[in-house]
């Protein structure tokens, strides 16, 4: 889903009004944005819509990245990477995965048994906060009275492992938080809801960590 139809759906399912006017097209156009009735929600859309997106990875929802790295004396830098924290690390044998270990210095990431060679790095990824100059529409009236897209710029959530199940809680998430003000009770009702929603989607998986104990040495051999 595209940010700026999970923004749309947030302000549409916070706002109690049955008004067929206000579609995405005419949301994308920016016609709703100095009506008073809109406009607040419109703005304030995006603080549940990062703190939901916040609680999915606190609650190992989204799924993690995989990055090949090569090392430098057995380290690499994080810094130019959207690292929120690591989840694993490990070199290739046979075909599988031998998970290695690793020390998490900040900045820099300590590989000692790896040296200078190759490593994948799963982590979780540091999904940015998204407002209003995270997308934007530009169109132009045509002949027909109508409009026609010139030009586009948007965020594409399932780049960063947001699924469409994942917005619909989101969209309930944000729904409880918009009307806190509004109806308190009622608010809570939808929160909680969005909570059980986020309790329900299944947890990411690691593909690099260790799942079994490796055998080594036998006594004898």
């Amino acid at each position: 889903m595209l940010l700026s139809k999970l923004v749309y759906l947030c302000v549409k399912n916070a706002i109690y009004y049955d008004d067929a006017s206000f579609t995405y097209e005419q949301f994308l156009q920016g016609r709703y944005d100095g009506d008073p009735d809109y406009a607040t929600n419109i703005r304030n859309a995006f603080g549940p819509i990062n703190e939901a997106i916040m609680r999915l990875g606190d609650l190992e929802r989204i799924p993690y990245r995989i990055a090949q790295i090569q090392l430098t004396n057995g380290t690499f830098s994080k810094s130019n990477m959207k690292i929120r924290s690591i989840v694993a690390v490990a070199t290739m044998k046979g075909g599988k995965p031998y998970p290695l270990n690793f020390y998490d210095l900040g900045s820099l990431v300590s590989v000692p048994e790896a040296g200078n060679g190759y490593v994948l790095c799963e982590y979780k990824e540091d999904i940015p906060n998204f407002d209003s100059s995270s997308f934007s529409y530009e169109f132009a009236p045509n002949s027909d009275g109508g409009y026609n897209l010139v030009a586009s710029q948007d965020e594409d959530l399932s780049v960063y492992g947001i699924t469409d199940a994942m917005c619909s809680a989101i969209v309930e998430y944000a729904k409880g938080n918009l009307n806190e003000q509004v109806a308190a009770e009622l608010a809570n009702m939808h929160v909680t809801r969005a909570e059980q929603y986020f309790a329900n989607i299944e947890y990411a998986k690691s593909v690099l960590k260790q799942e079994k104990v490796r055998r080594v040495n036998r006594i004898g051999e």
